[in-house]
């Protein structure tokens, strides 16, 4: 490449006015004006944030498989100390959940069990409680409040709020779906 001093007188200024402040020729021989500086900052800052949330995006993706065992390592510790005697064993795809169950929160299977287990947060007075549901294959579930906190703040929820998560994981239809997996 040459030296700046080298090149033409026209180039030079193209060069030293690049912040859009000139008119630059386009190829039909017309005049037209540069693109002004804040459209140009404009597209720069659109361009960082669809950078960052294409990372942060791949970043979800690829580190689900330790947001699950880091969730299965405190759920199992969780139910420990409680006393219980239920541990979660590997996550499940959505696609193995039948319905809208699915949707309510992660799903795992249960170590030495044909069970599976869901675990979901319910906002009461403004903090989150994180429960256990442990689901049959007959359909039937049992809630299960992950931690002490979690106890105690069960106990204050109304029987009905309890009653309509129990319900909605019993309720394997609730997709509507055609073609909803069966429990093994």
């Amino acid at each position: 490449m040459r030296p700046i001093e080298q090149l033409p007188l026209k180039l030079k200024r193209l060069l030293k006015n690049a912040g859009g402040e000139i008119l630059a020729k386009s190829l039909t021989g017309k005049a037209q004006e540069k693109v002004p500086p804040d459209f140009r900052q404009a597209g720069i800052l659109a361009g960082w944030l669809a950078a960052l949330m294409v990372v942060s995006g791949l970043l979800w993706f690829f580190t689900q498989p330790l947001r699950d065992s880091a969730l299965i390592r405190a759920a199992n510790q969780a139910l420990e100390a409680q006393g219980e005697n239920i541990r979660l064993d590997k996550a499940l795809s959505s696609r193995e959940i039948p319905g809208k169950t699915a949707r309510l929160g992660v799903w795992f299977s249960l170590a030495g069990s044909p069970n599976r287990g869901v675990i979901f947060p319910i906002m009461r007075e403004g903090m989150q409680i994180s429960f256990l549901g442990v689901v049959t294959p007959q359909g039937e579930s049992v809630l299960i409040p992950l931690g002490a906190n979690a106890r105690k703040m069960a106990e204050r929820l109304p029987p009905a709020i309890l009653l309509l998560y129990t319900k909605r994981l019993e309720d394997r239809k609730a997709g509507g779906s055609q073609n909803q997996k069966e429990f093994p």
